[in-house]
């Protein structure tokens, strides 16, 4: 993998760690947009922002701080300036999601059964599979109480199998691998 591609991985992996159960729909809902506006002449602004956020760090050598106000000012501009009619929630997310703000949290070490029942529960949910009655067996804020106590990885295998990058018998492998690991 490529130095860039790293990059990339790590502030998704930030993300996906600070990211609540509505930013998952969102953040899907985003790449299904992509992918359908992306056709031989698309821009893509993340990228666009993040290289150019890196080098301008890189030229000034400046401080952490300065550099992400930097970064979300200059993906906010970006991002407007590509697709001048981008909703304030979809500009939030990208900027989250180029420039995040938090450190990861250390996490409770979930048994593989609850774990595995807590993703089933949580896919079927946020695909819109879920029932009615099942839903309301469930307390009142659940699904960012499970994305929260997730760890990377599964939130990793998470996004990329309802983002449709992965299919559903790689999901589940990596699901039985990670919820085997403690995980």
């Amino acid at each position: 993998m490529t130095r860039n591609n790293d990059e990339v991985r790590n502030a998704l992996d930030d993300f996906l760690k600070n990211a609540s159960p509505e930013e998952i729909k969102e953040f899907r809902r985003l790449l299904e947009e992509r992918k359908r506006s992306r056709g031989g002449g698309g821009v893509d602004v993340a990228n666009l922002a993040k290289t150019m956020s890196k080098q301008i760090q890189e030229q000034m050598g400046v401080t952490d701080l300065n550099t992400k106000k930097m970064a979300r000012e200059m993906v906010v501009n970006m991002a407007r300036k590509y697709k001048p009619d981008i909703t304030d929630k979809e500009l939030a997310l990208l900027v989250k999601a180029m420039v995040p703000s938090k450190r990861p949290v250390s996490r409770v070490k979930i048994p593989a059964d609850i774990l595995k029942t807590m993703v089933i529960q949580f896919v079927s949910y946020t695909s819109g599979e879920m029932g009615k009655s099942e839903k309301g067996k469930l307390p009142d804020g659940w699904e960012k109480k499970y994305w929260n106590a997730f760890s990377p990885e599964v939130k990793n295998l998470i996004a990329a199998y309802l983002g449709g990058t992965i299919s559903k018998k790689s999901f589940w492998s990596g699901i039985v691998k990670a919820a085997d690991s403690n995980g």
